[in-house]
């Protein structure tokens, strides 16, 4: 029959333990030298370095297009008043034209009032041979120059001098029962302009 003997009476004998595992390892990292430790430290870094590196210029180039975005809106924005202003600096230009042609033309009739026959005569070319009840309004002047000048042959026999005013010299105006003829010298180089080069100049006033 077997005994069962304690510990302490075999001094002879020792108990076993589970190896430790981690205490392995941890004397394999030990065991590496300053040189290698150095080593693995500085590969270490540079891993960190080269991807710290890579996130660095992909930010930077993020934030640079950002900038070009934001550059490119703006030169936009700030070209367009430029485009507006020289467009509005093109039709004062055609008004300021249109202003001196207009004094121009007005001198020429003080100096040589017999050309308000010619605007009459210009005017009247354009109402249709059936009109009828037929009245030109002129400036004062220029009605009492055709009365003086026995202007018959100027129209049809069924009109009569209208004074008015509000006319320049120059200008008429001629109304009928079905048709009205603007012949004042701003709606005379209106229509040149128009005709001319396109301009709408009632759209630029």
């Amino acid at each position: 029959m077997s005994k069962v003997l304690s510990a302490d009476k075999r001094p002879d004998l020792t108990l076993w333990e589970t190896p430790n595992v981690s205490d392995d390892n941890a004397a394999k990292a030990t065991q590496l030298g300053p040189k290698e430790l150095a080593e693995l430290e500085k590969q270490t870094r540079k891993n960190g370095f080269v991807k710290g590196h890579w996130e660095g210029l992909q930010a930077g180039r993020d934030e640079m297009e950002n900038h070009i975005n934001q550059l490119r809106k703006t030169l936009t924005a700030m070209a367009k008043p430029f485009q507006l202003t020289e467009t509005k600096v093109e039709e004062e230009l055609v008004l300021l034209a249109a202003t001196i042609a207009e004094k121009i033309v007005q001198r020429e009739l003080t100096i040589d009032p017999a050309l308000i026959s010619v605007a009459v005569q210009e005017a009247m070319s354009v109402l249709s041979a059936t009109a009828r009840h037929i009245n030109l309004h002129l400036h004062p002047d220029d009605a009492a120059l055709l009365h003086s000048h026995q202007a018959d042959d100027l129209a049809p026999v069924d009109w009569q001098i209208v004074e008015d005013a509000s006319l320049n010299r120059g200008e008429c105006l001629i109304d009928s029962s079905d048709e009205y003829v603007d012949a004042t010298i701003r709606a005379r180089i209106d229509a040149l302009l128009e005709q001319s080069l396109g301009i709408d100049a009632a759209e630029i006033k």
